[in-house]
């Protein structure tokens, strides 16, 4: 799938892909090598070739032969993922049929009947009356001496199933067995597509929770990890049934790994493009991806390790945005991979060059941090394939993240205020006139032009506003925070399914950078208002246990995960408030506003000023960044009652069912910024440019939906992929009833914003999608918020 999204042009892993399409994944034996990177058991072997011809000698290697029997099985498959394994070779009866009725709401298994003894050394089905598959087992023959049904190392899993099996990839902890897991930072978690996928479609949850046959083959050494991928598998899986579809077979055979003869071919570089690039990198205006396409363009060895070389001598010049010098190498490792590595965005914490990310923290250390990043991937050999070469661009980028990240925090450090441990709440001074709880409530932000324009770097180097307003949903401000005081010890934070996890500050600080651990906002709000410090933090030790008491924190929202309506910022901002409240601190909403920032950029997102802009001021409102004050300053719109009266009755939101993925798309934009990509950029102008213009049509007493639509292109053009397939069809069901829609916040999914025509209202919205056959879809109501902040103090 991911190779597909990135053929497609995606930013993100999109299952609109693998709905219709004809999937064939071969998991091929052998380890991959630099002179073939899908590994060996697909080398081309000198017994023969490949050939439409059916007269022609095939060479009996696995993947030849396989395809070969899959294609006798089904000579025309109907959409969804085949998964094939080449760890044996099998060949087919000539009494076996074409198969053309696999279930469309089913795994299929594929096997085939063997005598008893030979499941001594392998793994074998056993089967329902329906055979439907009732069990698995590893190297036990049949008690009762009767023939049993092989493993065949054959799956087919049709689009609904194979779209439920993608979504795990990005789940914790199953995310640990892949290299996204280990691209994050993670340790590898070891699972097993049969005894762990497969098995959890014929068993109970605590039965396929505890089981451990095939020891061998799943990860029992982090026994805790596996047990609750196994509950997060089954969770998703295990309303499927998997049909057994038993082949006529000759022999199974499994064979040891084959030899490798193919190699890369490369040719030569011509090292006075160089300086062609230095040109590019010292200025603001010239792309830089061209260069680089000259620069690679003869493909030989040496053109990329001269470019590497000249890149990181080039890192100690002043004139030189190293964000962008960072970039340059990720684009330069992306092009050398020619597509062929995945998807551009992906995880990028893998300690081998995450180690070096600290020397990019420091302004003196900058250039020593890009060299040690260039010489790494001489280190690990990560230039020998696509696949390797595209993982560490994915690192390149994140270092430049780390350099903007540092600009962001510069500039938000005059807003911090240094607490000591006395501002505790359990510890603060005039303890008796503190609340003991605190629960504060904000509205929702929608963008109405300008929405890229917030983030950094784009905002740090241009005069950039953003026309946004802060709303209620049908009547409620949807995101809160309550704290209140605990008599347990530590950190107690609410999780989503209601239950709640104690943190000691050392766990708090262990958590508030990694954005994809539980509780990870509110670490980062608690470390941003130090409320936990680097030095208390330092010791290993249990100090809840030694603390006379702590705080409880729940975070509540009546949005949809992944919104599009600011919830992750706004969020934040509620928590930094209340934490401020518990604790004596004054309300000032421009450091409000600049602290949730720093907040982002702990966690380490990459977000903008925008969103906690558009929930903590009033109302519509034009914000811009001031790069001589290194501040946001926000310019209130005063709205006419007409105005007011339009909003409130032809604005309305659809939750489109397809969380959106900010970050993939942030980085997409990001990168085409750093890269001054011609096109991407001029949008960014003309973003720009309209910003001023749809405010003068607001103070005209206009909704200026034509602006409106006309920034939804513009944000269409800067992210691919920003409109899925299933919004298109939502924005489809709409136009009869509708002005125009758009996507809120960065696109991709998300919630729909709808202007309905005057005629129309909610009513004949949810009509209209209900008539499409959307009828899981909720039209809600949106209101112009004038008072955004609602705080409930309680005094015991």
């Amino acid at each position: 799938a991911e190779h597909l999204c990135a053929r497609r042009g995606y930013t993100v892993l999109n299952d609109d892909v693998i709905r219709d399409a004809k999937i064939l994944i071969v998991l091929a034996q052998g380890e991959p090598s630099a002179s073939f990177p899908l590994g060996r058991a697909i080398a081309h072997h000198s017994l023969g070739r490949i050939d439409s011809d059916p007269t022609v000698i095939l060479p009996a290697i696995p993947l030849v032969t396989q395809i070969r029997n899959l294609d006798r099985i089904v000579p025309v498959s109907t959409p969804g993922v085949w998964l094939l394994s080449t760890e044996a070779l099998w060949s087919l009866a000539d009494e076996q049929k074409p198969i053309n009725d696999l279930s469309s709401s089913s795994l299929s298994a594929f096997c085939c009947r063997v005598p008893a003894a030979a499941a001594a050394s392998h793994g074998s089905y056993e089967l329902h009356d329906d055979e439907s598959i009732r069990s698995l087992a590893y190297r036990k023959p049949p008690a009762d001496g009767q023939d049993t049904f092989m493993i065949l190392g054959l799956l087919y899993l049709p689009p609904t199933v194979a779209s439920n099996v993608l979504s795990l990839a990005s789940t914790y902890p199953l995310s640990r067995a892949t290299y996204h897991g280990l691209d994050s930072g993670a340790i590898g978690l070891r699972l097993s597509l049969f005894f762990d996928f497969v098995y959890s479609t014929c068993s109970g949850l605590e039965e396929f929770v505890g089981c451990r046959i095939a020891p061998e083959k799943i990860d029992c050494e982090h026994v805790e990890l596996l047990e609750l991928a196994r509950r997060v598998i089954h969770a998703r899986l295990g309303k499927y049934r998997t049909m057994a579809v038993i082949l006529d077979t000759l022999d199974v055979q499994y064979l040891d790994t084959l030899a490798t003869l193919e190699t890369f071919e490369w040719s030569s570089f011509t090292a006075s493009v160089l300086s062609q690039l230095q040109s590019a990198l010292t200025t603001s205006i010239l792309p830089i991806v061209p260069v680089l396409r000259s620069a690679l363009a003869s493909r030989e060895p040496s053109c990329l390790q001269e470019l590497l070389k000249g890149l990181s001598e080039v890192s100690s010049t002043p004139s030189i945005d190293t964000a962008v010098l960072l970039t340059t190498v990720s684009a330069a490792l992306w092009e050398w991979a020619g597509g062929r590595g995945g998807l551009r965005g992906g995880p990028s914490a893998n300690v081998h060059f995450a180690r070096h990310f600290a020397l990019l923290e420091q302004r003196d250390s900058t250039p020593e941090g890009v060299k040690n990043l260039i010489a790494a991937l001489y280190e690990g050999n990560w230039l020998a394939t696509p696949q390797a070469i595209v993982r560490a661009a994915r690192h390149f980028e994140a270092a430049a993240q780390v350099c903007t990240r540092r600009r962001v925090m510069e500039a938000c450090s005059k807003h911090l205020h240094p607490r000591t441990i006395c501002a505790r709440a359990d510890n603060a001074s005039g303890a008796d006139s503190l609340p003991t709880r605190v629960r504060v409530a904000l509205p929702a932000r929608i963008d109405l032009f300008g929405g890229w324009l917030d983030t950094p770097p784009i905002t740090l180097d241009t005069v950039a506003g953003v026309l946004n307003a802060a709303v209620l949903i049908d009547g409620e401000r949807p995101l809160a925070c309550s704290v209140s005081r605990s008599p347990i010890p530590g950190y107690s934070i609410g999780l989503e399914d209601g239950s709640m996890m104690t943190l000691s500050e050392h766990e708090v600080w262990q958590r508030h950078d990694k954005p994809a651990m539980q509780g990870a906002l509110v670490c980062a709000c608690l470390v941003a208002c130090g409320f936990v410090t680097r030095d208390r933090a330092g010791d290993k030790r249990d100090d809840v246990k030694n603390a006379s008491g702590g705080l409880e924190i729940r975070l509540e929202s009546l949005l949809a995960h992944g919104s599009g309506l600011g919830s992750s910022s706004i969020l934040a901002a509620a928590c930094i408030l209340a934490l401020w409240e518990m604790s004596g601190e004054e309300r000032d909403d421009e450091r409000l506003v600049h602290v949730v920032l720093y907040v982002e950029q702990l966690l380490t997102t990459g977000g903008g000023w925008q969103d906690q802009v558009g929930g903590v001021y009033p109302g519509l409102k034009l914000a811009r960044f001031c790069p001589e004050r290194q501040t946001v300053i926000v310019q209130p719109i005063t709205v006419s009652p007409s105005l007011e009266h339009a909003i409130n009755d032809r604005l309305v939101i659809v939750y489109t069912g397809q969380p959106r993925l900010a970050k993939n798309l942030l980085q997409e934009v990001v990168r085409s910024w750093l890269t001054r990509e011609g096109d991407k950029c001029a949008a960014l102008r003309e973003m720009s440019g309209e910003v001023k213009r749809a405010e003068e049509w607001i103070n005209s007493d206009a909704l200026p939906l034509s602006h409106i639509a006309q920034y939804y292109s513009i944000k269409k053009r800067l992210a691919t992929g920003c409109e899925p397939e299933g919004v298109t069809r939502i924005i489809e069901a709409l136009s009869t009833v509708s002005s125009t829609c758009w996507l809120v916040g960065a696109g991709g999914g998300g919630y729909l914003c709808v202007a309905l025509r005057e005629e129309y209202g909610s009513e004949q919205a949810q009509l209209a999608i209900d008539r499409a056959g959307l009828a899981n879809l909720r039209v809600q109501r949106v209101q112009l918020c004038h008072e955004t902040v609602n705080v409930e103090r309680q005094i015991d």
